[in-house]
């Protein structure tokens, strides 16, 4: 197993609660190098792999290995900006384990972070430096926050909650560029103002890593295309992760979903096939991101804002709460949950099964979503 992260294996998805503070460096950590040795995995730490040929792969440090079955788990990469100034001292990324530490050492208790995009990136990157003490000013290049897990209303909830935390939330602007001045950076935005900050933090999504796959000749989308089997288009090359393509039901084509879940599933299903071809399935995944900030709660997933014609929606609302249901064919493809996620898993098990609605559509309506339901989806 050939990884660039210096480190074992540990929790990406915890680091904005290692930036918080809320957790130890030690919690992140979900597998020892005793790990590694008990189950029989050489594990290299710290190295890249650089070319891939016919029945090896050569390393960064130029060490050649040998290979029969090949996985290809390169995960992804953080978009950055493309301004003057984006790689100045003090402008960050927020993707690992390293990413956090130096967050943790230019955030101050009550200075100014500005945090770009509004995604589940900048969300996270939020999250943890409010817990920090720190003043952030989100500023977002789409008319609202969550622009690829929620809809308009939903982000515009969403965005008033977050002013109730004391973020600043600036929609419709772009960073132009970033100057130093002597403890500080001077953020020009595209409406012309200009933020003065401590740290800026980069959250405008993330690009799958396929540069190996492509130099291999995989066939490559947006992410590596995989098969059920998590097969790649080369025999006895598999793939997983943030940089694997595969069948989406909610949509009902291949798409890639960044998700730490899918990941799992996914890791699992390729390393059954490499043991024994044609062992295990991945029956496809949709999209779906839960967040959690204070009191803010947000669960979505699917297809939540369609623009075609075709699709029916129905919402409910409340002044601290909005539900969104997602409907083709009677089938349900994406649900939105903010403030209040009760039987927000039911609806998201509707849409992954794609089975008929009707029950769900029904307690939808009334308002009495429960576990029970999703019984009826998907047996």
């Amino acid at each position: 197993m050939v990884s660039d992260e210096p480190h074992p294996f540990y929790s990406r998805v915890l680091t904005s609660h290692y930036l918080s503070g809320n957790l130890e460096r030690s919690t992140l950590f979900l597998a020892s190098a005793d790990t590694y040795r008990s189950l029989g995995i050489d594990f290299l730490p710290g190295r890249r792999v650089v070319t891939i040929g016919e029945d090896e792969v050569e390393t960064d440090d130029g060490r050649t290995l040998k290979y029969e079955r090949l996985l290809l788990a390169t995960g992804s990469q953080p978009v950055g900006l493309r301004v003057p100034g984006a790689d100045l001292p003090g402008v960050f990324t927020l993707r690992t384990l390293a990413d956090a530490e130096a967050i943790r050492n230019r955030a101050e208790p009550g200075c100014r972070a500005l945090v770009v995009g509004g995604g589940m990136i900048g969300f996270k990157a939020t999250e943890g430096l409010l817990g920090r003490g720190v003043r952030v000013t989100m500023a977002v290049s789409s008319p609202y926050v969550l622009s690829q897990s929620l809809d308009e209303e939903g982000g515009l909830l969403v965005a008033r909650m977050l002013h109730q935390h004391g973020v600043e939330v600036r929609t419709g602007v772009d960073v132009t560029a970033v100057e130093s001045g002597d403890d500080h950076l001077d953020v020009h935005l595209s409406d012309g103002e200009v933020c003065r900050c401590r740290l800026v933090v980069v959250g405008k999504g993330v690009r799958p890593n396929v540069e190996l796959a492509r130099a291999l000749g995989l066939t490559v989308e947006r992410g590596i295309v995989c098969d059920d089997h998590m097969g790649t288009s080369r025999t006895g090359v598999f793939a997983a992760g943030d940089v694997a393509e595969v069948f989406d039901p909610s949509r009902g084509e291949k798409r890639v979903n960044a998700i730490w879940p899918h990941a799992v599933v996914q890791g699992r299903v390729a390393g059954e096939n490499m043991v024994q071809p044609g062992s295990a399935y991945f029956w496809g995944g949709i999209g779906r991101n839960a967040l959690c900030l204070g009191d803010i709660r947000i669960i979505s997933g699917g297809l939540v804002a369609p623009r075609e014609p075709g699709y029916e929606v129905i919402t409910a609302r409340g002044s601290d709460w909005y539900r969104r249901l997602v409907l083709k064919d009677g089938r349900a493809v994406g649900a939105v949950f903010v403030g209040d996620i009760g039987g927000a898993g039911v609806a998201l098990s509707y849409v992954q099964s794609g089975k008929e609605a009707v029950p769900l559509v029904e307690a939808f309506r009334s308002g009495r979503i429960h576990a029970g339901i999703v019984m009826r989806a998907v047996a």
